[in-house]
């Protein structure tokens, strides 16, 4: 039995609307159906995504769950950014 619908979005990869649900359990609970399949992000930039580009049928659900990293400290010199491309932020990926 899935999940309770919470609202919908616009599929980044189908271009259609699909059903943002909410995991029982997990570290990145929202994630969306559409007919690309269910798409369960696993980064807290996709979360934020969806957040920011949902439409959720209730204004109670608050979502303010984010995890909070403390800052790395690195001991590597630091190296020139390249840009990062739209689908690099939406999929949370990171070449390091």
């Amino acid at each position: 039995m899935p999940n309770e619908t919470i609202g919908k979005i616009r599929c980044p990869f189908t271009g259609e609307m699909g059903e943002i649900r909410k995991a029982k359990r997990g570290k990145h609970p929202l994630y969306f159906t559409s007919k690309a399949g269910i798409v369960q992000p696993k980064s807290q930039a996709f979360q934020d995504y969806i957040k920011k580009n949902g439409e959720f049928e209730s204004q109670e659900e608050t979502f303010t769950e984010s995890v909070t990293e403390s800052p790395k400290v690195s001991q590597k010199p630091e190296k020139e950014e390249k840009p990062r491309s739209w689908l690099d932020d939406l999929l949370g990926g990171d070449d390091d």
